[in-house]
């Protein structure tokens, strides 16, 4: 139950929680969105989430960040202090309410930003992520959808962003065989040719 002003809740443990815990995750994340991470570089994160469909194959998450803007893969900018990788967690955590483990790095590129009239280095991180849990209550952009390989490839129009998804596509599937062979036990002598 919320105090006499509604806004706060203690718990049992002696500790007090928002009640609009998710309002307030947005508008932390929309403050922190442009922050900079050092003086000289701005590190970006960016998720690449795979999603297993009831029918075989993955389906890609994709957001638009305004109405007008084209499909990409959601971004997130790292705060002073905190990694690319941490910065996409915090992300998917904070913003899309999701469970997802990364996979490995799937691509990066540098480039320039400018950031209160000052031009800063870039440096854009591509994680391959695969969604466990979650995520179907999106928020902080104006649209979200999941594709099949075949329609994003038509929705996306960066040369960066699709060089990175047939990297993370190459990955994937690697990452799904590797599960799918037997392990030899280290007791065990290995098999002629390896």
């Amino acid at each position: 139950m919320a105090d006499g002003k509604g806004l706060l809740n203690p718990d049992p443990s002696g500790s007090r929680e928002f009640e609009s815990h998710r309002l307030r995750l947005v508008k932390i994340v929309f403050l922190s969105y442009n922050c900079l991470v050092n003086k000289n570089i701005l590190y970006v994160g960016t998720a690449l989430i795979a999603k297993k469909r009831t029918v075989n194959g993955y389906t890609w998450l994709l957001v638009k960040t305004k109405p007008e803007s084209e499909w990409e893969f959601p971004k997130s900018v790292a705060r002073k202090g905190e990694s690319s990788v941490r910065a996409t967690i915090r992300m998917t955590q904070e913003q899309f309410f999701m469970n997802a483990i990364v996979l490995q790095e799937a691509d990066r590129f540098t480039g320039k930003a400018s950031e209160e009239e000052k031009a800063l280095e870039k440096m854009t991180l591509f994680y391959l992520m695969l969604h466990k849990s979650g995520g179907d209550d999106i928020s902080g952009f104006t649209d979200h959808k999941w594709f099949d390989e075949k329609a994003l490839a038509k929705k996306l129009t960066s040369k960066k962003e699709i060089n990175a998804f047939q990297k993370a596509k190459k990955l994937l599937k690697e990452s799904l065989s590797s599960k799918k062979k037997p392990r030899v036990s280290p007791t065990e002598p290995e098999p002629e040719g390896f």
